[in-house]
C-alpha cells in the first residue's frame, strides 16, 4: 500500500543521506574511521526496519504498521520525544494491554495520553522510559502493585501517586489501601488516571 511505500521510501532515503554524506567526508577520515561510519549506517537502517516488523506482528497488517508508524514519528516529533524509544515503548505497551485483553484504542489513548504527561513533565529520558515500563509491567500484571507505582513510577514522576488518587477521587491513604488489598485492576484505573495525567501535566 502507499503507507508501506512511504516507510519503504524512508528507509531507502536514509540510506541515500548516509551514503552521500559518506561521500563527501570520505576524504577526511582514516579507513577504520569509515568503516565505523559504514557499520553505524547499518545499524540505523537495521534498526528501522526492525521497527517495522514489530509493528507489522502488533497490527496484522503492513498498511496499519506503516500509517501507526507514521504517527508515532508526529508524535515524537510534536513533544520531541525519541522516536525509537517510543516506538519501542508503544509496541511492549500495547502488546501487553491486548494479551490483558483491553481493546487495542484503548490502550492506543492510555499510551497517548502518557506520552503528553510525560514529555510535559520534562523529566530525563531515562526516566521517561522507566514510567513507560512502569505502566506496561502494571497492565501485563493486571493489578496496581507498590513496585511499580511507587517503586518505578512513583520514583520516575513523583506527581504521579497523587494524580492517581485524584483520577479516583480518593486520598493517597486511602489509594494505598486499595492498593493492599488488590483493588487497582489496571483496566479500570489507567484509562481515568492517563486522562488524568494528560490534563495536569500535559500543557507544562
Amino acid at each position: 500500500g502507499q503507507a508501506t511505500q512511504k516507510v519503504s521510501k524512508e528507509v531507502s532515503d536514509l540510506e541515500k543521506q548516509f551514503t552521500t554524506l559518506g561521500g563527501i567526508i570520505v576524504g577526511a577520515f582514516s579507513v577504520s574511521a569509515l568503516i565505523d561510519f559504514g557499520k553505524e549506517v547499518t545499524k540505523v537502517t537495521a534498526q528501522v526496519q526492525s521497527l517495522n516488523i514489530r509493528m507489522q506482528d502488533l497490527t496484522g497488517s503492513e498498511t496499519l504498521a506503516a500509517t501507526k508508524l507514521q504517527e508515532l514519528r508526529i508524535i515524537a516529533e510534536k513533544l520531541g520525544l525519541e522516536f525509537k524509544g517510543l516506538t519501542d515503548s508503544y509496541v511492549q505497551f500495547v502488546s501487553a494491554a491486548k494479551a490483558s485483553g483491553m481493546e487495542v484504542a484503548k490502550a492506543d489513548k492510555i499510551f497517548k495520553s502518557m506520552s503528553v504527561a510525560v514529555a510535559g513533565s520534562g523529566v530525563s529520558a531515562d526516566k521517561a522510559q522507566r514510567a513507560m515500563v512502569s505502566l506496561t509491567q502494571m497492565i501485563g500484571k493486571g493489578k496496581i502493585s507498590a513496585e511499580e507505582l511507587i517503586g518505578q513510577l512513583g520514583e520516575a514522576m513523583p506527581s504521579a501517586i497523587g494524580i492517581m488518587a485524584k483520577s479516583m477521587g480518593v486520598g493517597t491513604k486511602e489509594l494505598f489501601k486499595m492498593m493492599e488489598q488488590g483493588l487497582l485492576l489496571s483496566n479500570e484505573v489507567l484509562p481515568g488516571f492517563a486522562e488524568e495525567m494528560e490534563n495536569a501535566l500535559g500543557g507544562n
